[in-house]
């Protein structure tokens, strides 16, 4: 599929698609534009009503204004979160910002959710696959997973807003913190159509892919040295499960000390206890347990220690690290070899997606119009269908016959 999708005929035949998309009146092959700067003097030049349509109504018009609208999003979200993110009383106090976010999270929902799913269910039992299916194409997207992740974690921190308790206050600013996080991974979509960007964005999650397979084995090594780690310097430790709080249980103490050392954090003081004099801890076992957020419990040292932190050290920073970065490397060679088809395979998805999607938020003032289209015109449906398509028989016969010609020139 991506050397077909590769080919310059094929490519040829999407860009008639991506700058001059054939909505409402059918246009000749050769009047179609299939460069940019057409697309351009075609949407800004009154050359006849037909092409100004076609490229206004494009995927290419329909991509940028719906990415300069989650741009307007990011920024009046980043100065939400910066500046009013504030106990509320009631909805006087709710900004500017944070109705343009709520706004935009609805329409968003309705194009990503709610219209495949319920206003389009005929073009789900035209496809004739399982679900498991569907549910593997879902989860192996990385967009897709960051648009379900983003939509969660936002409604989870709407909902703890508008408990109005200071208690979720902090909770509720670190789940907005991280709803804008995935919002900015989201926008790294846009770069996909690029030519020279979109190799890279491919590349980077080719990697994230090798990274989370390669940490299962990074889990296994820092979990038996924390636990070596906890054994030797908290001898007979029985409070694992702090009931004062999530923050303070001590499976966070056995894992924070082996992952910071893979990135060259020695803590040879806290391991050999030459922290015990700094006043924060205690060896009073109630004092720590009671008041676990003014002590912490102090280091019994132990030589052995130090011995499975150089041993840790050494298979870590010597052999995992340097193995990552090696698949890492062949990685990027793979995909660099392939990066051009690549790209224009992830170009190709972008394009078949914003075929049949509006930019949000705008997609609000077109949901009733869609709705009735949908449900109540199957007939005006049928016959635009036979109007593309005869478009679409056109446009195939061309891209046959510049394959033949190819072909011959090849003899």
């Amino acid at each position: 599929m991506i050397d077909v999708i590769g080919h310059p005929c094929i490519q040829r035949h999407i860009n008639r698609i991506w700058y001059n998309e054939q909505i409402f009146f059918p246009i000749g092959t050769s009047e179609a534009a299939a460069k940019f700067r057409d697309c351009c003097r075609n949407a800004c030049c009154c050359i006849g009503c037909t092409r100004l349509t076609q490229a206004w109504f494009s995927p290419l018009m329909k991509f940028v204004i719906h990415y300069i609208f989650l741009m307007a999003l990011i920024i009046g979200f980043s100065a939400f979160v910066l500046t009013d993110l504030k106990l509320i009383s009631g909805i006087s106090d709710i900004g500017i910002y944070e109705w343009f976010l709520y706004l935009w999270l609805l329409a968003d929902a309705l194009e990503e959710f709610g219209f495949p799913n319920l206003i389009r269910p005929r073009m789900f039992r035209r496809r004739k696959h399982t679900y498991w299916f569907k549910i593997k194409r879902f989860l192996f997207n990385v967009w897709n997973i960051l648009t379900f992740l983003s939509h969660v974690v936002l409604i989870q921190a709407i909902w703890m807003r508008f408990i109005t308790s200071s208690d979720y206050h902090r909770a509720t600013l670190r789940l907005y913190s991280l709803g804008l996080f995935l919002m900015y991974m989201r926008f790294l979509q846009c770069m996909i159509v690029h030519s020279y960007f979109g190799p890279k964005i491919i590349m980077i999650g080719e990697m994230l892919l090798e990274l989370f397979k390669f940490v299962w084995i990074l889990i296994v090594f820092m979990m038996c040295t924390g636990v070596l780690y906890h054994a030797n310097m908290y001898p007979s430790h029985y409070d694992m499960w702090s009931p004062k709080g999530v923050q303070y249980w001590r499976i966070w103490k056995i894992i924070a000390l082996p992952y910071w050392q893979i990135y060259g954090e020695l803590f040879l003081e806290e391991l050999q206890g030459d922290n015990n004099d700094n006043g924060n801890c205690t060896f009073v076992s109630s004092e720590w347990e009671d008041y676990p957020d003014h002590y912490e419990r102090c280091v019994d040292y132990d030589w052995a220690v130090i011995i499975i932190a150089a041993f840790y050290m050494l298979i870590t920073n010597l052999l995992l690290v340097n193995l990552i970065i090696a698949l890492f490397t062949s990685r990027f060679e793979e995909v660099q070899k392939d990066s051009d088809k690549l790209s224009k395979f992830w170009r190709y998805s972008v394009i078949t997606e914003y075929r049949k999607r509006h930019p949000v938020p705008l997609n609000l003032l077109f949901l009733p119009w869609r709705i009735w289209i949908t449900c109540c015109k199957q007939q005006c449906d049928c016959k635009n269908e036979e109007v593309n398509t005869v478009s679409q028989e056109t446009q195939n016969l061309h891209a046959v016959k510049c394959l033949y010609i190819e072909s011959m020139k090849t003899k």
